[in-house]
């Protein structure tokens, strides 16, 4: 998923050229995920957000990971990976990192960083 078109259009050819059949590149809004092909075995997140966004740990399927960067931007963040074990998540800390930020909705749209955490409080641990 990525949310500036050109870029979406680029990977899309890209993995074209490479004969890359199992990979679909997608423009949207990657803080929302993509429920209409929930639950996953793996998401992996290529920007930081302070919080990881409610919304993709949900779709994890039970035993699935999501990977992302965590902190603020323009700072050291830390690659965090969440594992689900039914209502609860796993959380394990890796290495220090250094991603762009996570941002939402279309290419353009003033925003502060970050995705909106849609629902209260941090993933059960």
């Amino acid at each position: 998923m990525e949310r500036v078109a050109p870029l979406a259009l680029q990977a899309a050819e890209l993995m074209e050229r490479l004969g890359v059949a199992n990979v679909h590149v997608l423009c949207g809004d990657g803080c929302r995920g993509l429920a209409a092909q929930a639950p996953f075995d793996a998401v992996i997140v290529t920007a930081a957000a302070e919080t990881v966004p409610m919304i993709l740990l949900a779709q994890l399927e039970v035993g699935g990971r999501l990977a992302m960067p965590l902190g603020a931007p323009g700072r050291t963040q830390i690659l965090t990976v969440f594992t689900r074990r039914g209502a609860r998540f796993e959380r394990w800390e890796d290495a220090a990192c250094r991603f762009v930020p996570l941002l939402e909705g279309p290419e353009g749209a003033p925003q502060p960083p970050g995705c909106r955490n849609d629902s209260a409080g941090s993933p059960q641990m």
